[in-house]
């Protein structure tokens, strides 16, 4: 397996936009979020893609940002980033980097090589 590629981190990010809408409740996006995060996760787990993981998992968080700043974007009173960004926290805090499995057939396969 290989290290996730620029497309297939498109994909991610726009698998997640089109999953949420403005009129869900935070807990279904919350969800939504954490079950495309996983399954993305786990198809690159046997990867070295530990860098790439970490980055995304920002990149996804920002998104829920997104969400937050057009669910709440037309109120009477703009409501301050600041609070939004501590709702993001909160929301966004299941997205955590799984454990990456390192693809050691490559290595022994150089081992076999040089033998």
């Amino acid at each position: 397996m290989e290290q996730s590629s620029q497309r297939s981190r498109k994909a991610l990010h726009e698998s997640i936009k089109a999953r949420l809408h403005v009129g869900m409740k935070t807990s279904d996006m919350q969800q939504r979020m954490y079950e495309t995060w996983i399954g993305w996760c786990e198809y690159f787990k046997f990867s070295n893609g530990n860098r790439i993981i970490h980055r995304e998992m920002r990149s996804v968080r920002l998104i829920g940002l997104w969400w937050l700043c057009r669910k709440f974007r037309r109120q009477r009173k703009a409501i301050p980033k600041s609070i939004l960004n501590k709702w993001n926290k909160e929301i966004t805090k299941i997205i955590e980097p799984i454990k990456v499995i390192p693809d050691l057939s490559k290595g022994d396969q150089l081992r076999l090589i040089n033998l």
